[in-house]
């Protein structure tokens, strides 16, 4: 792992945990797929808001990565380009939630 990659981790994470901070106070009344309503601060949309940050976000990652590392680019390794999309498309989506939970906080 290249201290490139590190440093992704690093930002990735941090935005991970501000994420995790700043979704409860963000969240907004939710439903399921049956079109039952799910209250804002219930347990159960608390537990959706964490599998989304560390586990769903990190899954679109990899399968996007996965498919934009097979176009070949500088004779780099395919598990050197997969890492890196993949990190740099998790911290891009995680960045993006921030600036709209920033958002969605003062407006």
């Amino acid at each position: 792992m290249t201290s490139f990659n590190k440093k992704q981790l690093a930002i990735l994470a941090i935005l991970a945990a501000v994420n995790l901070l700043l979704g409860p106070l963000v969240v907004g009344n939710g439903q399921d797929l049956t079109g039952r309503t799910i209250e804002a601060h219930s347990p159960e949309m608390r537990r959706a808001g964490i599998i989304t940050t560390l586990f769903g976000i990190q899954l679109f990652s990899v399968v996007l990565g996965a498919l934009f590392a097979a176009i070949p680019y500088k004779q780099k390794p395919y598990n050197e380009k997969l890492l890196t999309l993949s990190l740099s498309i998790a911290i891009a989506v995680q960045g993006f939630m921030l600036l709209a939970g920033i958002i969605k906080l003062l407006f």
